[in-house]
């Protein structure tokens, strides 16, 4: 998937009314494993990208909640080695969604699985295919992937389908958590 598909996701954000600041300045943190040991693609680029696109993006280093607080949006990539993020980073995370911010996880995630958690990389298959009916993917045709693996998500309880893959698995989920919201992809974005 390129970047203009992760615009169109944080696009959906923004429809769903997920985001409210009085100067209507939507604020991303990407949040950057590598820089605090852990493993997974730089997210320079990514951050440069959604500059370029007209968002105040910017990378993180802290999944604490005083951190968590200055962004509408916290984008979650490659999260199997998130780094030295402290002992209660999952806890942070999920008061922060509660409360009302939003969340997209992609590739390898393994939190927030009451929308979404990815269970199995397949090859071969690029063809995505958009569920119609939710505001995430309003607008949105079929695509294929830039790359030729994703991961399939098991959808949990509050979760609802907006991507599939040709044989009809699961991508992509979106739903709610408390006030907050997320997008959980097994697509690397």
């Amino acid at each position: 998937m390129d970047r203009p598909m992760v615009v169109l996701f944080l696009l959906g954000f923004l429809m769903l009314g997920l985001v409210h600041r009085a100067d209507g300045q939507l604020v991303i943190g990407v949040y950057d494993q590598r820089a605090v040991g852990g493993q997974g693609a730089s997210v320079d680029g990514l951050v440069r990208g959604l500059n370029r696109h007209g968002y105040k993006a910017e990378a993180f280093t802290s999944l604490q909640t005083l951190t968590l607080l200055q962004y509408d949006i916290v984008y979650l990539s490659d999260m199997h080695s998130p780094g030295n993020v402290g002992r209660e980073w999952t806890q942070a995370l999920k008061a922060f969604v509660s409360d009302g911010g939003s969340v997209l996880q992609t590739w390898h995630h393994h939190i927030l699985g009451d929308v979404g958690v990815g269970i199995q990389r397949i090859y071969g298959s690029r063809r995505m295919h958009v569920q119609p009916g939710h505001a995430a993917v309003a607008g949105v045709a079929d695509f294929d992937a830039s790359f030729g693996d994703h991961i399939i998500e098991r959808v949990g309880p509050a979760g609802t389908v907006i991507l599939t893959n040709d044989a009809g698995q699961p991508v992509a989920v979106a739903g709610s958590l408390g006030k907050g919201k997320v997008i959980s992809t097994g697509l690397a974005l």
